[in-house]
């Protein structure tokens, strides 16, 4: 019921922005680890915590589909009402990946956990929301992006008690809530 997007940061171009959010990549205080990072996302569209789903999978589709145009496998061209999804990994086509950066979606920054210091609470209160809910689910690390963050996953032998449709409800009107400060 939960999906994450790993993002990839390379290319880019444009003026960095200061958007005034610490950052724990660049302990020295210089800036350059902070200035990398903006110049890579330069221009791409960023989702807020309150973008709805509908949104969400319009500008991913954006995405998707210039990958798909590009020649990635399985990277689907959605159509009205599809949703999208990508079958070939960056590592193996950099040059696609690469031409389509400026339209991948930047998840919102408070689900960053390099630019929100109170990642690790937040996620919690996510859990802690969909627990209270009636969504049996616990955190687990996710690596994927070669950091620390985290995802969740269902309860070992959790039969569903809400349907998919709800569930997707709860999924977000928790992580709303619980990212946005309203815990």
């Amino acid at each position: 019921m939960s999906a994450l997007v790993a993002l990839t940061g390379c290319g880019g171009g444009g003026k960095a922005k200061d958007d005034g959010v610490a950052s724990i990549k660049d302990p020295s205080g210089s800036g350059a680890s902070a200035k990398a990072t903006a110049d890579a996302d330069s221009g791409r569209p960023q989702l807020r915590v309150d973008t709805s789903n509908e949104e969400a999978t319009r500008l991913f589709a954006v995405w998707t589909a210039c990958l798909h145009d590009k020649g990635v496998p399985g990277a689907h061209k959605p159509g009205a009402g599809d949703t999208w999804f990508i079958d070939g990994p960056a590592a193996k086509y950099p040059a696609q990946y690469k031409a389509c950066l400026s339209k991948q979606p930047l998840q919102p920054p408070e689900e960053d956990p390099d630019k929100n210091p109170h990642y690790v609470d937040d996620f919690r209160a996510w859990v802690k929301c969909m627990n209270d809910k009636g969504m049996k689910v616990h955190m687990i690390p996710d690596r994927s992006a070669g950091r620390d963050a985290f995802s969740w996953t269902y309860n070992e032998g959790y039969v569903p008690t809400v349907s998919e449709t709800e569930g997707y409800k709860i999924q977000d009107d928790c992580k709303r809530k619980a990212f946005s400060g309203d815990n």
